[in-house]
Protein backbone atom coordinates (compact mmCIF):
# COMPACT_ATOMS: atom_id res chain seq x y z
CA UNK A 1 0.00 0.00 0.00
CA UNK A 2 3.04 2.70 0.82
CA UNK A 3 4.45 1.62 -2.65
CA UNK A 4 1.56 2.72 -4.42
CA UNK A 5 1.04 5.82 -2.42
CA UNK A 6 5.19 6.38 -3.70
CA UNK A 7 4.58 5.05 -6.93
CA UNK A 8 1.30 6.45 -8.31
CA UNK A 9 1.83 10.06 -7.15
CA UNK A 10 1.34 12.85 -9.67
CA UNK A 11 1.53 16.77 -9.48
CA UNK A 12 -0.22 19.56 -11.19
CA UNK A 13 0.13 23.33 -11.49
CA UNK A 14 -2.03 26.22 -10.38
CA UNK A 15 -1.10 28.63 -13.11
CA UNK A 16 -3.26 31.72 -12.69
CA UNK A 17 -5.65 30.21 -10.95
CA UNK A 18 -6.11 27.12 -13.15
CA UNK A 19 -4.72 23.64 -12.55
CA UNK A 20 -2.27 22.97 -15.76
CA UNK A 21 -0.40 19.71 -16.58
CA UNK A 22 -0.04 16.50 -15.02
CA UNK A 23 3.70 15.13 -14.16
CA UNK A 24 4.28 11.90 -12.78
CA UNK A 25 7.85 11.35 -11.15
CA UNK A 26 9.63 8.50 -12.05
CA UNK A 27 12.43 8.70 -9.04
CA UNK A 28 10.65 7.77 -6.31
CA UNK A 29 10.20 9.40 -2.86
CA UNK A 30 12.32 12.93 -3.39
CA UNK A 31 13.61 14.77 0.14
CA UNK A 32 11.37 17.27 1.15
CA UNK A 33 8.40 15.16 0.77
CA UNK A 34 5.62 15.23 3.44
CA UNK A 35 5.63 11.53 3.16
CA UNK A 36 9.55 10.74 3.58
CA UNK A 37 9.39 11.46 7.78
CA UNK A 38 7.17 8.61 8.49
CA UNK A 39 8.80 6.51 6.25
CA UNK A 40 11.78 6.87 8.24
CA UNK A 41 10.12 6.70 11.16
CA UNK A 42 9.24 2.64 9.73
CA UNK A 43 12.57 1.85 8.38
CA UNK A 44 14.12 3.49 11.77
CA UNK A 45 11.80 1.47 13.52
CA UNK A 46 12.87 -1.92 12.05
CA UNK A 47 16.33 -1.00 12.52
CA UNK A 48 15.68 -0.70 16.50
CA UNK A 49 14.13 -3.77 16.19
CA UNK A 50 17.22 -5.48 14.85
CA UNK A 51 19.51 -3.91 17.35
CA UNK A 52 16.73 -5.02 20.18
CA UNK A 53 16.63 -8.13 18.88
CA UNK A 54 20.75 -8.27 19.06
CA UNK A 55 20.82 -7.00 22.92
CA UNK A 56 18.01 -9.63 23.72
CA UNK A 57 20.34 -12.56 22.56
CA UNK A 58 23.37 -11.31 24.43
CA UNK A 59 25.03 -10.29 21.54
CA UNK A 60 25.33 -6.79 21.94
CA UNK A 61 24.83 -4.18 25.12
CA UNK A 62 24.57 -0.93 25.63
CA UNK A 63 25.86 1.77 28.35
CA UNK A 64 25.19 3.35 31.21
CA UNK A 65 25.72 6.60 32.44
CA UNK A 66 25.75 4.99 35.97
CA UNK A 67 24.44 1.79 37.49
CA UNK A 68 21.35 2.70 37.96
CA UNK A 69 20.69 4.39 34.86
CA UNK A 70 18.55 2.89 32.02
CA UNK A 71 21.15 0.71 29.22
CA UNK A 72 21.03 2.84 25.87
CA UNK A 73 22.25 0.97 22.70
CA UNK A 74 21.43 3.60 20.43
CA UNK A 75 19.30 6.31 19.49
CA UNK A 76 17.92 7.12 16.29
CA UNK A 77 16.64 10.12 14.52
CA UNK A 78 15.22 10.09 10.83
CA UNK A 79 18.68 8.98 8.84
CA UNK A 80 20.88 10.22 11.65
CA UNK A 81 21.67 7.57 13.93
CA UNK A 82 24.06 7.05 16.76
CA UNK A 83 24.99 3.32 17.97
CA UNK A 84 26.83 2.66 21.23
CA UNK A 85 28.71 -0.22 22.76
CA UNK A 86 30.83 -1.24 25.33
CA UNK A 87 34.19 -3.66 25.05
CA UNK A 88 34.11 -3.39 21.42
CA UNK A 89 35.91 -6.31 19.40
CA UNK A 90 36.24 -8.46 16.17
CA UNK A 91 33.11 -10.16 17.44
CA UNK A 92 30.87 -7.62 17.77
CA UNK A 93 32.00 -5.51 14.70
CA UNK A 94 30.80 -8.81 13.09
CA UNK A 95 27.42 -8.60 14.76
CA UNK A 96 26.87 -5.21 13.62
CA UNK A 97 27.90 -6.04 10.01
CA UNK A 98 25.32 -9.03 10.10
CA UNK A 99 22.16 -6.94 11.16
CA UNK A 100 23.28 -3.98 9.01
CA UNK A 101 23.38 -5.89 5.62
CA UNK A 102 20.17 -7.42 7.06
CA UNK A 103 18.89 -3.98 7.60
CA UNK A 104 19.87 -3.11 4.11
CA UNK A 105 18.04 -5.80 2.33
CA UNK A 106 14.84 -5.67 3.66
CA UNK A 107 14.34 -1.49 3.73
CA UNK A 108 16.57 -0.60 0.63
CA UNK A 109 18.32 1.55 2.24
CA UNK A 110 22.33 1.68 2.58
CA UNK A 111 24.80 2.76 4.94
CA UNK A 112 26.78 5.66 3.91
CA UNK A 113 29.77 4.91 5.28
CA UNK A 114 31.60 7.87 3.79
CA UNK A 115 29.61 9.95 6.04
CA UNK A 116 29.93 7.98 9.03
CA UNK A 117 32.76 7.83 11.73
CA UNK A 118 33.78 5.88 14.84
CA UNK A 119 35.24 7.42 17.96
CA UNK A 120 37.08 4.76 20.62
CA UNK A 121 37.54 5.76 25.05
CA UNK A 122 40.94 5.74 26.12
CA UNK A 123 41.18 2.41 27.33
CA UNK A 124 41.41 1.11 23.97
CA UNK A 125 44.83 1.22 22.12
CA UNK A 126 45.34 3.17 19.05
CA UNK A 127 46.14 0.02 16.97
CA UNK A 128 42.89 -1.63 17.50
CA UNK A 129 41.45 1.97 17.65
CA UNK A 130 42.42 1.82 13.51
CA UNK A 131 42.05 -1.84 13.08
CA UNK A 132 38.06 -1.92 14.02
CA UNK A 133 37.64 1.21 12.24
CA UNK A 134 39.01 -0.38 8.79
CA UNK A 135 36.67 -3.80 9.49
CA UNK A 136 33.49 -1.58 9.79
CA UNK A 137 34.91 0.79 6.59
CA UNK A 138 34.22 3.79 8.63
CA UNK A 139 36.66 6.51 9.51
CA UNK A 140 37.99 7.07 12.79
CA UNK A 141 37.79 10.14 15.07
CA UNK A 142 39.07 11.69 18.06
CA UNK A 143 35.77 12.60 19.23
CA UNK A 144 32.09 13.57 17.24
CA UNK A 145 31.89 17.26 17.44
CA UNK A 146 28.15 17.90 16.22
CA UNK A 147 24.51 15.16 16.47
CA UNK A 148 21.78 16.81 15.22
CA UNK A 149 23.30 20.26 14.57
CA UNK A 150 24.34 20.36 18.39
CA UNK A 151 27.55 20.13 19.95
CA UNK A 152 28.09 16.67 21.99
CA UNK A 153 30.62 17.99 24.26
CA UNK A 154 30.51 21.35 25.69
CA UNK A 155 33.61 21.29 27.54
CA UNK A 156 35.65 23.93 26.16
CA UNK A 157 34.72 27.80 25.45
CA UNK A 158 31.09 28.57 25.85
CA UNK A 159 31.13 31.40 23.08
CA UNK A 160 33.14 28.83 20.88
CA UNK A 161 31.08 26.57 21.06
CA UNK A 162 27.92 28.54 19.96
CA UNK A 163 29.38 31.08 17.68
CA UNK A 164 27.99 30.08 14.63
CA UNK A 165 24.77 30.88 16.01
CA UNK A 166 25.30 34.67 15.73
CA UNK A 167 26.81 34.20 12.60
CA UNK A 168 24.11 32.60 11.04
CA UNK A 169 22.09 35.32 11.95
CA UNK A 170 24.34 37.58 10.60
CA UNK A 171 24.80 35.72 7.19
CA UNK A 172 20.99 35.68 6.84
CA UNK A 173 20.63 39.40 7.85
CA UNK A 174 23.05 40.37 5.64
CA UNK A 175 21.82 38.94 2.57
CA UNK A 176 18.68 40.72 2.68
CA UNK A 177 19.87 44.21 3.33
CA UNK A 178 20.17 45.03 -0.09
CA UNK A 179 16.64 44.38 -1.03
CA UNK A 180 14.09 46.85 -0.64
CA UNK A 181 11.96 45.94 2.37
CA UNK A 182 9.11 47.66 4.34
CA UNK A 183 8.92 48.24 7.90
CA UNK A 184 6.29 45.58 7.85
CA UNK A 185 8.19 42.88 5.99
CA UNK A 186 11.03 43.50 8.18
CA UNK A 187 9.49 42.92 11.22
CA UNK A 188 7.78 39.64 9.51
CA UNK A 189 11.42 38.33 8.86
CA UNK A 190 13.30 39.22 12.21
CA UNK A 191 10.20 37.71 13.56
CA UNK A 192 9.33 34.11 11.67
CA UNK A 193 12.96 33.45 10.47
CA UNK A 194 16.15 35.52 12.54
CA UNK A 195 14.90 34.93 15.80
CA UNK A 196 13.69 31.20 15.15
CA UNK A 197 16.97 31.08 14.34
CA UNK A 198 18.99 30.11 18.10
CA UNK A 199 15.55 28.24 19.01
CA UNK A 200 17.08 24.49 18.57
CA UNK A 201 20.09 24.92 20.27
CA UNK A 202 18.37 26.84 23.09
CA UNK A 203 15.90 24.52 23.72
CA UNK A 204 19.01 22.49 25.48
CA UNK A 205 21.66 24.87 26.21
CA UNK A 206 21.45 28.02 27.91
CA UNK A 207 23.26 29.71 25.61
CA UNK A 208 26.73 33.31 27.11
CA UNK A 209 24.24 35.59 28.05
CA UNK A 210 27.13 37.88 26.18
CA UNK A 211 26.33 36.12 23.58
CA UNK A 212 22.60 36.70 23.54
CA UNK A 213 23.32 40.62 23.61
CA UNK A 214 25.68 40.48 21.08
CA UNK A 215 22.90 38.97 18.46
CA UNK A 216 20.46 42.04 19.62
CA UNK A 217 22.41 44.73 17.54
CA UNK A 218 22.48 42.39 14.50
CA UNK A 219 18.78 42.30 14.87
CA UNK A 220 18.62 46.02 15.52
CA UNK A 221 20.58 46.85 12.58
CA UNK A 222 18.59 44.97 10.05
CA UNK A 223 15.16 46.14 12.01
CA UNK A 224 16.33 50.16 11.63
CA UNK A 225 17.68 49.37 7.87
CA UNK A 226 21.78 49.30 8.17
CA UNK A 227 23.39 48.75 5.27
CA UNK A 228 27.38 49.06 4.34
CA UNK A 229 28.39 51.81 4.93
CA UNK A 230 25.26 53.53 5.68
CA UNK A 231 24.05 53.46 9.40
CA UNK A 232 20.99 54.24 10.32
CA UNK A 233 19.83 56.23 13.80
CA UNK A 234 18.45 53.85 15.97
CA UNK A 235 15.83 56.03 17.86
CA UNK A 236 15.01 52.98 20.19
CA UNK A 237 16.74 50.78 22.09
CA UNK A 238 16.37 46.75 21.39
CA UNK A 239 15.15 46.37 25.28
CA UNK A 240 12.32 49.06 24.41
CA UNK A 241 11.46 47.07 21.21
CA UNK A 242 11.12 43.87 22.74
CA UNK A 243 8.25 44.73 24.67
CA UNK A 244 4.89 43.96 23.88
CA UNK A 245 2.73 46.21 21.61
CA UNK A 246 0.45 47.13 24.25
CA UNK A 247 3.18 48.51 26.03
CA UNK A 248 4.38 50.47 23.48
CA UNK A 249 6.96 47.95 21.91
CA UNK A 250 7.14 45.87 18.82
CA UNK A 251 6.76 42.41 20.22
CA UNK A 252 10.32 41.40 19.41
CA UNK A 253 12.58 38.45 21.74
CA UNK A 254 14.60 39.24 24.24
CA UNK A 255 16.63 36.25 23.77
CA UNK A 256 18.20 35.97 26.98
CA UNK A 257 14.32 35.63 28.92
CA UNK A 258 13.52 33.53 25.61
CA UNK A 259 15.83 30.77 26.35
CA UNK A 260 15.18 30.76 29.83
CA UNK A 261 11.46 29.86 28.85
CA UNK A 262 12.51 27.55 26.63
CA UNK A 263 14.66 25.74 28.91
CA UNK A 264 11.73 25.62 31.12
CA UNK A 265 9.38 24.35 28.58
CA UNK A 266 12.09 20.89 28.88
CA UNK A 267 11.88 21.23 32.72
CA UNK A 268 8.37 20.87 32.75
CA UNK A 269 8.86 17.75 30.40
CA UNK A 270 11.07 16.20 32.86
CA UNK A 271 8.25 16.83 35.43
CA UNK A 272 5.35 15.86 33.41
CA UNK A 273 6.51 12.40 31.44
CA UNK A 274 8.21 10.78 34.50
CA UNK A 275 8.33 7.93 32.46
CA UNK A 276 10.10 8.90 29.31
CA UNK A 277 13.82 7.84 28.71
CA UNK A 278 15.98 10.99 29.24
CA UNK A 279 13.51 11.52 32.40
CA UNK A 280 14.75 8.02 33.77
CA UNK A 281 18.29 8.56 32.81
CA UNK A 282 18.75 12.32 34.57
CA UNK A 283 16.76 10.77 37.58
CA UNK A 284 19.74 8.11 38.20
CA UNK A 285 22.20 9.99 37.48
CA UNK A 286 21.37 13.44 39.26
CA UNK A 287 18.17 12.88 41.69
CA UNK A 288 17.62 9.13 42.49
CA UNK A 289 16.34 9.84 45.49
CA UNK A 290 14.28 12.98 45.24
CA UNK A 291 12.65 15.00 42.54
CA UNK A 292 13.59 17.23 39.75
CA UNK A 293 12.39 20.00 41.91
CA UNK A 294 14.17 19.76 44.75
CA UNK A 295 17.49 18.01 43.07
CA UNK A 296 20.71 19.61 43.22
CA UNK A 297 23.76 21.03 41.01
CA UNK A 298 25.47 18.08 42.21
CA UNK A 299 29.23 16.85 41.45
CA UNK A 300 30.21 16.77 37.65
CA UNK A 301 27.52 18.27 36.33
CA UNK A 302 27.00 18.16 32.70
CA UNK A 303 26.40 21.44 30.73
CA UNK A 304 22.80 19.94 29.86
CA UNK A 305 22.42 19.61 33.20
CA UNK A 306 22.93 23.11 34.54
CA UNK A 307 20.92 24.29 31.58
CA UNK A 308 17.85 22.62 33.03
CA UNK A 309 18.29 23.79 36.16
CA UNK A 310 17.91 27.19 35.14
CA UNK A 311 15.20 26.41 33.73
CA UNK A 312 13.38 24.95 36.33
CA UNK A 313 13.98 28.06 38.38
CA UNK A 314 11.65 29.70 35.70
CA UNK A 315 8.96 26.98 36.56
CA UNK A 316 9.11 27.80 40.34
CA UNK A 317 8.20 31.06 39.93
CA UNK A 318 4.94 30.28 41.33
CA UNK A 319 6.03 29.59 44.69
CA UNK A 320 7.77 33.09 45.67
CA UNK A 321 3.62 34.18 45.86
CA UNK A 322 3.40 32.18 48.65
CA UNK A 323 6.71 32.93 50.43
CA UNK A 324 5.95 36.74 49.98
CA UNK A 325 2.94 36.10 51.73
CA UNK A 326 3.86 33.81 54.73
CA UNK A 327 6.73 32.98 56.47
CA UNK A 328 9.44 30.49 55.34
CA UNK A 329 8.11 27.79 57.59
CA UNK A 330 4.06 28.32 56.84
CA UNK A 331 4.90 28.57 53.09
CA UNK A 332 6.35 25.13 53.17
CA UNK A 333 3.80 23.76 55.25
CA UNK A 334 1.34 25.10 52.82
CA UNK A 335 3.26 23.57 49.74
CA UNK A 336 2.85 19.80 51.29
CA UNK A 337 -0.86 20.14 51.86
CA UNK A 338 -2.46 17.56 50.04
CA UNK A 339 -4.81 18.84 47.66
CA UNK A 340 -7.28 15.74 47.46
CA UNK A 341 -8.92 13.79 49.89
CA UNK A 342 -8.78 10.89 48.01
CA UNK A 343 -4.54 10.96 48.32
CA UNK A 344 -4.24 10.95 44.87
CA UNK A 345 -0.79 12.21 42.88
CA UNK A 346 -0.37 15.69 42.97
CA UNK A 347 -0.60 17.37 39.72
CA UNK A 348 1.34 20.02 38.48
CA UNK A 349 -0.08 23.00 36.96
CA UNK A 350 0.84 25.72 35.28
CA UNK A 351 -0.68 28.81 36.84
CA UNK A 352 -0.09 31.31 33.81
CA UNK A 353 -2.00 29.19 31.24
CA UNK A 354 -6.22 28.10 31.38
CA UNK A 355 -4.87 24.38 30.92
CA UNK A 356 -2.97 24.27 33.38
CA UNK A 357 0.46 23.44 30.67
CA UNK A 358 3.29 25.07 30.70
CA UNK A 359 3.45 27.43 27.42
CA UNK A 360 6.68 29.04 26.45
CA UNK A 361 4.47 32.14 25.55
CA UNK A 362 3.69 32.94 28.69
CA UNK A 363 6.95 31.55 30.81
CA UNK A 364 8.58 33.83 28.39
CA UNK A 365 6.31 36.90 29.69
CA UNK A 366 7.02 35.65 33.27
CA UNK A 367 11.15 36.12 32.83
CA UNK A 368 10.69 39.34 31.33
CA UNK A 369 8.51 41.06 34.10
CA UNK A 370 10.72 39.20 36.63
CA UNK A 371 13.80 40.56 36.10
CA UNK A 372 12.19 44.17 35.00
CA UNK A 373 9.31 44.09 37.77
CA UNK A 374 7.16 45.59 35.64
CA UNK A 375 3.29 44.98 35.86
CA UNK A 376 1.87 41.72 36.58
CA UNK A 377 1.12 38.44 35.25
CA UNK A 378 -2.72 37.27 35.09
CA UNK A 379 -3.54 33.87 33.66
CA UNK A 380 -4.27 35.31 30.07
CA UNK A 381 -0.97 35.90 29.53
CA UNK A 382 -1.51 39.86 28.86
CA UNK A 383 1.20 42.00 31.00
CA UNK A 384 2.14 44.94 31.49
CA UNK A 385 0.56 48.34 32.29
CA UNK A 386 -0.22 49.52 28.93
CA UNK A 387 -2.99 46.66 28.33
CA UNK A 388 -6.20 48.06 27.18
CA UNK A 389 -4.67 52.03 26.22
CA UNK A 390 -3.63 53.98 23.75
CA UNK A 391 -0.89 51.59 22.07
CA UNK A 392 -3.66 48.59 21.93
CA UNK A 393 -5.94 50.97 20.36
CA UNK A 394 -3.13 51.68 17.41
CA UNK A 395 -2.15 48.15 16.56
CA UNK A 396 -5.81 47.36 16.58
CA UNK A 397 -6.66 50.46 14.15
CA UNK A 398 -8.23 49.24 10.61
CA UNK A 399 -5.28 50.21 8.29
CA UNK A 400 -2.51 48.56 6.18
CA UNK A 401 0.12 47.20 8.33
CA UNK A 402 2.52 48.89 6.47
CA UNK A 403 0.86 52.59 7.87
CA UNK A 404 0.00 50.40 11.25
CA UNK A 405 3.87 49.92 11.58
CA UNK A 406 5.47 53.30 10.61
CA UNK A 407 2.51 55.09 13.15
CA UNK A 408 3.89 52.65 16.04
CA UNK A 409 7.31 53.85 15.53
CA UNK A 410 6.38 56.83 14.78
CA UNK A 411 4.46 57.34 18.48
CA UNK A 412 7.40 55.35 20.21
CA UNK A 413 9.59 58.26 19.14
Amino acid sequence: MILRCISTVSYSFLINGEVRGLVRPSRGLRQGDSLSPYLFLLCAEALSRLIMEAEVGGRLHGVRVCPEAPMISHLLFADDSLIFFPGLNEENVGCYETFLLQYERVSGQQVNFQKSSISFSRNICLDAQFQLAAQLGVTRVTKHDKYLGLPIEVSYSKVEAFQYVQEKIEKRSKGWRGKTLSVAGREILIKAVLQSIPNYVMSCFELPKHLCIAMHPLLAKFWWGDNEGDKKIHWLAWNRLCKPKSEGGMGFRNLIYFNRALLAKQGWRILSRPEALVTRLLRAKYFPQSNFMQASLGSDPSFVWRSLLVGRDEVLKREPVIYDLFSKEEAEVILRIPLSMRRVQDKLFWHYDKHGVYQVKSGYHIARITDQTVGCASSSGTVGPGSGGCWKKIWQANVPQKSEVSFGDYAGK
